[in-house]
This record gives structure tokens, C-alpha cells and sequence, in this order.
């Protein structure tokens, strides 16, 4: 009998523990009345991190933080990740991100995404389609430069593997012995001086010019011709006047150069009436001091002086 009793009382108290468990779950559904969605910051640059929260109104007046318990809702899933309450951006782009619980729908916040690059924040990727439609294509900030090629620029130019050729001996199956070089490199990644940016940059607003009327070349090829001469002074005349030599390259006259600046048939048939309008001309080449002094940014203040 005492057996029974028990085997009841327990019954009881778990129907019981059922039945509350039930009504407080239908009264927290039934009394949400809504979610108010806020973050730490609304721009962050890629790689950060963020803080999100949800607070839950009742209908009793009541409030309860709830973030960890919402269904996120984005625009672009692929671009950032959440958990718990933190948000990383992977990706430089910009969302709407929503919170949910039940049927209940927060407000939606817009979230900027950028990429920042040494200090300098980088302009967003441009839809190609749009981009390549025209001749000079999308400049979003104004600085004279396309956007698709500023991004390449910073991206680019951002650090290095240094390396140098080291003589070596060399012995031949003959058995003689001769000089060679091999190149050697660091282990480490070290950061572009940001000079090198900037005469990357110099280019690319000169290759934005000499295109649009190419058949002036003789009038506009003074631009190119001192971003070339800015860069050949920082890598091959700077160290004759105590001066660092900052790239061992020439930037705007290599291939990858002007496959990121002239990549549509327009720009490239520009580039090349361009070419063809300076050809039969004579050239004067400039001094060190002048390739120094064509550059069209602070160089002295870059190089701390």
C-alpha cells in the first residue's frame, strides 16, 4: 500500500512540474510583446569582433536580455559569423542583421564591414559589371583612383618576403669553379614603406587621366612620367644621397600593373592610342634631383625627416 502511495505522490508531482513548466512557457510566449536589437558599434573593420544584444519586452512591463537566445537574421550569411553574443566580420561589405524569436521580429540595423589597410581605409569592392562599363569606372571616395585598382594597390603593396642574391661557388662537372648568385630569402613578412603605396597610387591617377583623351599623350605624359620617375628614384637613385631604396621594381610598367588598370577592351585600346600618340617623339630623362621632386606626395614627411 505504502508502495502505491508513493508510486502516486510521484506521478502527481511530476504532472504537476509538467503543467507549470507548460504555462510559464505559454505566458512567456503569450507576454513577449517585442525585441529591441542593438550593437556595440554599427562599423567595424574586418577581422574585429562586436558585441550584439536583445532585450525582450513583456506585457507585464518587464525586460530580459535574451541574445543568446534569438534566431539571426542577415542579409549576407556568408560574410560574418555569430556566436553567442559576439559578431565577426570576415568579409568588407554591408549588411542588415535582424534578430528573431518565435514570430516575434526585432528592428533591423545596417552594419558597415570595411577593410583598413595600414591607416588606410580601403574603398568597397565594386560590382564588376558596373565597374567595367565605362572607361573610367567606379571612384567611390573621390581620389582620383578606381576603386578595384586601389584595393589591389594597398592589398598589393601591403608586406614582402625580403630577399637578397648571395655569391656563391659553383663547381662544374669539369671540376671548375665559378661565381653564381642565389637569391635567399627571410623567413618573416615585413611591411611596404608606405611611399611605395603612394607612387602606386600616383600611377593609377595618371593612367586615369592620360586615357580619357589618349590623343593628347604629348600633353598629359608629364604625369606618367614622373610617377615612373618617382618610382625609379626610390629603387634604384636613393641610396647614392643617404636615401632608403624602398622597391627593387618598377610598379607601373610591370604586367600586373597594367592588367589591374587597363582590364577591359576599352581601357586597353585607350592605353594604346596613348602609346601610339608619343611614339616618334624625343624624351628628355629627368635628374635624380627631379624624379625626387615629381613625386606629387610629402616625401620628407614620409621618411620622417
Amino acid at each position: 500500500m505504502k508502495l502505491l502511495s508513493l508510486i502516486f505522490i510521484l506521478l502527481l508531482s511530476s504532472f504537476v512540474l509538467e503543467s507549470k513548466t507548460h504555462e510559464n512557457n505559454t505566458q512567456t510566449d503569450a507576454t513577449l510583446k517585442s525585441l529591441k536589437l542593438t550593437l556595440e558599434k554599427n562599423s567595424l573593420n574586418v577581422d574585429e569582433n562586436i558585441t550584439l544584444k536583445v532585450i525582450a519586452s513583456y506585457q507585464d512591463n518587464t525586460t530580459k536580455d535574451i541574445t543568446k537566445q534569438v534566431e539571426w537574421i542577415l542579409s549576407d550569411t556568408n560574410v560574418v559569423e555569430i556566436s553567442q553574443n559576439s559578431l565577426y566580420a570576415k568579409k568588407d561589405i554591408n549588411i542588415f542583421i535582424q534578430a528573431k524569436l518565435g514570430t516575434v521580429s526585432s528592428n533591423t540595423l545596417a552594419l558597415e564591414i570595411y577593410k583598413e589597410i595600414n591607416g588606410h581605409r580601403l574603398p568597397p569592392e565594386p560590382d564588376p559589371t558596373i565597374n567595367n562599363a565605362t572607361l573610367l569606372g567606379i571612384d567611390s571616395n573621390n581620389n582620383g583612383v578606381r576603386d578595384d585598382v586601389e584595393r589591389w594597390i594597398y592589398t598589393t603593396y601591403n608586406t614582402y618576403i625580403p630577399c637578397v642574391n648571395k655569391e656563391i661557388n659553383v663547381t662544374l662537372d669539369n671540376g671548375t669553379t665559378i661565381k653564381a648568385y642565389e637569391e635567399v630569402c627571410e623567413d618573416k613578412a615585413v611591411p611596404y614603406h608606405q611611399i611605395v603605396r603612394e607612387i602606386a597610387m600616383q600611377g593609377a591617377r595618371a593612367s586615369q587621366i592620360i586615357i580619357q583623351e589618349p590623343e593628347k599623350a604629348r600633353e598629359t605624359t608629364h604625369l606618367m612620367d614622373a610617377a615612373q620617375g618617382c618610382n625609379t628614384y626610390f629603387s634604384n637613385r636613393a641610396d647614392s644621397y643617404n636615401e632608403p631604396l624602398l622597391i627593387n621594381h618598377g610598379i607601373l610598367i610591370n604586367k600586373e600593373f597594367s592588367a589591374i588598370q587597363f582590364n577591359t577592351i576599352q581601357r586597353a585600346r585607350a592605353y594604346g592610342k596613348y602609346n601610339f600618340a608619343l611614339s616618334g617623339g624625343v624624351y628628355r630623362m629627368p635628374s635624380d634631383k627631379e624624379m625626387r621632386q615629381n613625386c606629387d606626395f610629402d616625401v620628407d614627411k614620409l621618411l620622417g625627416k
